[in-house]
């Protein structure tokens, strides 16, 4: 009896060890899909301009995106950096951080101590609307 039991545990211990992996990758994509379009994605446009770009900012021109990136990490969290031309003393780096969540096809980032933006992914690009501007990364 002690030998049929010893077999019993280990066969439920190896189906357990094939069985829950694969059950974690099912339940992350049912909750919300937050690892579905996981990856860094790199700035590539501003307003259909290509980086570097000079916007205008209330009738004034602003400093030069150089660069950006946004990453969206497993679990639902993202961070996100964008260089700016300075004239004086080089350029200057804003990191932002916070999470995000999967409603339909649209991604829902709530920026650390800011609000919220609407991006779509397509394939290896997302799109993100930020207050009237069209900010374009490729993966």
């Amino acid at each position: 009896m002690r030998d049929k039991a010893k077999i019993g545990i280990g066969l439920l211990a190896v189906v357990l060890v094939m069985v829950l992996p694969l059950a974690g990758k099912m339940i992350q994509k049912s909750s919300g899909g937050a690892s579905i379009g996981n990856g860094t994605y790199i700035l590539v446009s501003v307003d259909g301009h290509d980086i570097p770009y000079s916007p205008f900012h209330e009738g004034r021109q602003a400093p030069n995106i150089i660069s950006g990136s946004i990453t969206l990490k497993r679990g639902g969290a993202f961070a996100a950096a964008m260089s700016f031309s300075n004239p004086v003393g080089g350029p200057v780096i804003r990191h932002f951080k916070g999470v995000y969540t999967k409603d339909g096809t649209t991604y829902i980032l709530s920026w650390e101590g800011a609000g919220q933006t609407e991006a779509a992914i397509e394939g290896n690009k997302l799109t993100m609307n930020n207050e009237g501007m069209l900010f374009v990364y490729q993966k």
